[in-house]
């Protein structure tokens, strides 16, 4: 596989994860909890696992990236 279609793959995989990472958000941001109050405390300590989830594989995404495009001293 050349080099141009490995970047192309990662541009895919980070959008990809930023488009997954904000529908679980928007899910967990809106969803109906009809009044319970443990369901509250859930959305918006789910909210914070999901935001932070995402962060963290989004910058292991861009090191990979950056690994890659790292020319070797030769």
């Amino acid at each position: 596989m050349s080099r141009g279609a490995i970047q192309v793959l990662f541009v895919l995989i980070g959008l990809a994860w930023m488009a997954f990472v904000s529908w679980d958000l928007f899910i967990h941001a809106f969803g109906d909890c009809g009044g319970d109050q443990m369901c509250e405390n859930y959305k918006r300590a789910a909210g914070g696992l999901v935001f932070w989830r995402g962060l963290c594989v989004g910058l292991l995404i861009v090191g990979a990236y950056r690994l890659f495009r790292k020319e070797p001293n030769v």
